[in-house]
């Protein structure tokens, strides 16, 4: 079985951080405008629910897609397949044109019943344009899982960027006078070119000859993830619902500190969740030790990653969102409130990123039901401790809150994945969470180093200077580690020969 390929990881994940490079491009301009008014209030209350609905409708697309048709594939040939994927795709443009309209036909009642502490009028007109975000990144989600199948990964990943382009630049051809429906109106139009640039080269392929099971199947698959997706994806609704409770500027400033937790989690695990899942879905058709295999090489590469982002985060976040946010209307003191959320908000980087990775070898297995019944525990205990924490620490606590229930999920989600599919899903894994730790170290202290010198964009060149140490560090700890591995492979294959 080939393994996870640094080709298709460094492609996605190129085309992950341009993407992320351009939204928190149009964060600052945002910023800039408007820092955290009662603008960004609502703007931030409208878009979080159809981007819970995108969560709810789209997450569940490529999780049930990629093994439907791997399967149809394997049973009925190239015919069957795409026959799967078209049936499978017309389940999600209806469903989300029906999501859309009915945003669009309820927008006030439903912002007076989710947010009555927005005071902006303007909420319920940026809801009925934001809803279009519906469709848009449910197709989205769709043409990038059906190309994924087929192996593609750059051409989704140009359609990544080339959205956000579009949306950044109508934003900074308006100019300081943009007004908010502007930025709104601009954010669905870029998900809109997203969705055309990676559906056209499917055109020719859809065909519904063939595959008549694929719905029925999908169908089986999707309504359990759909279920605990309504369920779970409810986070940012509810955290900006008791966020409205607070002073003026709170939901913005959650807002800026889950578009920076949304821009690590796609570096952390995007590129390489999207390259792993199809290689775990065909491993698991060859048994789970070969799928124990691939999850122990992807949570290896996961934790390269993930490990010094998170150190960077908590250590430089007040530098980083300095750096990037603070000019016209947004303050030092906003800075300082969205560094905290920032640092409250790393469980959720953590336990999202592990989470996804184990999510999807349970995917790859067809059982959908366990990520479910797990996620949906520990969201009922994060509701309480939202509740809970909040009147205790303030917006703090809601963060905080988020961030012990995703990390503990992710942990049972480990053990119990571990016990299904054997031990060796987590070989390697300990060695190489202390080997990254220390090449993390090394870097941060570089990073450190380079922020007492106080250069212009400071947090930039430190995690530029940082991550060459880091990578440095790494790649001579590994080597460092591969010639004692085989000398203990050697001394153990010698015992065994005696023994014989």
């Amino acid at each position: 079985m080939q393994r996870t390929t640094v080709k298709p990881v460094l492609v996605v994940t190129a085309g992950s951080l341009a993407q992320m490079a351009l939204q928190l491009a149009m964060q600052t301009l945002i910023a800039r405008r408007f820092g955290t008014a009662t603008e960004v209030d609502a703007y931030d209350a409208a878009i979080s629910l159809p981007i819970v609905l995108s969560a709810v409708l789209g997450l569940p697309i490529g999780s049930v897609l990629i093994p439907i048709v791997s399967r149809a594939e394997q049973d009925h040939g190239s015919a069957g397949a795409w026959s799967a994927a078209t049936r499978i795709g017309l389940l999600a443009v209806v469903s989300t044109a029906l999501a859309a309209a009915i945003l669009i036909a309820f927008a006030p009642g439903i912002v007076d019943l989710l947010f009555p502490g927005i005071a902006s009028p303007a909420t319920p007109g940026l809801l009925r344009t934001l809803a279009w975000l519906v469709p848009a990144n449910v197709l989205t989600a769709y043409c990038q899982a059906v190309h994924n199948w087929q192996g593609r990964f750059a051409w989704p990943a140009l359609a990544g960027v080339a959205g956000p382009a579009a949306t950044l630049a109508m934003i900074a051809a308006a100019g300081p006078a943009i007004s908010i429906d502007r930025v709104a109106v601009a954010a669905v139009i870029g998900a809109a070119v997203n969705v055309v640039i990676q559906f056209a080269p499917l055109l020719g392929r859809l065909s519904f000859r063939g595959g008549q099971g694929a719905s029925m199947a999908a169908l089986r698959l999707l309504f359990p993830l759909l279920a605990s997706n309504l369920y779970l994806r409810m986070d940012p609704v509810v955290d900006r619902a008791l966020g409205s409770g607070f002073d003026p500027g709170t939901v913005a400033c959650l807002g800026y500190s889950a578009r920076v937790m949304t821009a690590a989690l796609a570096v952390a695990v995007g590129g390489l969740s999207v390259v792993a899942f199809p290689r775990m879905a065909r491993a698991a058709q060859q048994g789970d030790a070969e799928l124990s295999r691939e999850v122990s090489d992807s949570l290896r590469a996961l934790l390269t990653i993930l490990v010094p982002l998170a150190a960077a985060l908590w250590f430089f976040s007040a530098d980083l969102i300095r750096d990037l946010f603070e000019r016209g209307r947004f303050l030092p003191e906003d800075t300082a409130r969205v560094a905290d959320f920032v640092r409250c908000s790393l469980g959720i980087l953590i336990g999202g990123s592990l989470g996804e990775m184990t999510a999807r070898a349970f995917y790859a297995r067809h059982d959908t039901r366990t990520p479910v019944v797990v996620g949906s525990l520990f969201f009922v205990l994060a509701l309480a401790l939202k509740f809970l924490l909040s009147g205790w620490l303030g917006p703090r606590g809601i963060l905080i809150a988020s961030s012990i229930s995703m990390t503990a999920c992710a942990g049972v989600q480990l053990l119990l994945l571990s016990r299904r599919i054997g031990r060796e899903s987590a070989s390697g894994v300990a060695r190489r969470l202390a080997t990254t730790a220390t090449a993390a170290a090394a870097g941060g202290l570089s990073g450190w180093g380079v922020l007492q010198l106080h250069p212009p964009l400071a947090s930039v060149l430190a995690g530029v200077i940082g991550f060459a140490v880091y990578a440095g560090v790494l790649t001579a700890l590994i080597r460092w580690q591969r010639p004692a591995a085989l000398q203990a492979a050697g001394r153990l294959d010698a015992g065994s020969g005696e023994s014989e």
